[in-house]
């Protein structure tokens, strides 16, 4: 099972990417520019997106990733709690602070219904 990081910086990506299971991480695949966002997620098909918001471009990329990846499961951080309602309203599946725990980025992909074990069986 494919996971699509996306966040504003190569090491933000590696910081999301380490709290991922070893077999999600695996499969993991990083970007933190925008029009390489929207281009993997289509030609990569990943089951899992993880995507920073710290701003307004950030909602418009979670709406266009939200239509492309129907069936995907779309998890946003960001370090604005301002940012959690909109983002689920827009179609985010769970959020998280940016700054929170490996316990709460599980914690928000066991609320949008993703198993981590199960995921990282189907590979």
């Amino acid at each position: 099972m494919k996971t699509l990081i996306i966040d504003t910086s190569p090491s933000g990506c590696e910081q999301v990417a380490a709290c991922l299971p070893s077999a999600l991480k695996a499969r993991s695949v990083m970007t933190w520019r925008m029009l390489s966002a929207i281009h993997l997620s289509q030609t990569e098909r990943p089951r899992i997106i993880v995507i920073d918001i710290a701003h307004e471009n950030g909602i418009g990329l979670l709406r266009v990733l939200r239509r492309i990846n129907v069936e995907a499961k779309i998890l946003v951080f960001s370090s604005l709690m301002l940012f959690e309602r909109r983002c689920l309203s827009e179609g985010a599946d769970g959020f998280f602070l940016k700054y929170q725990d490996t316990a709460a980025f599980h914690a928000a992909a066991e609320n949008c219904r993703l198993d981590f074990a199960a995921a990282g069986a189907a590979q």
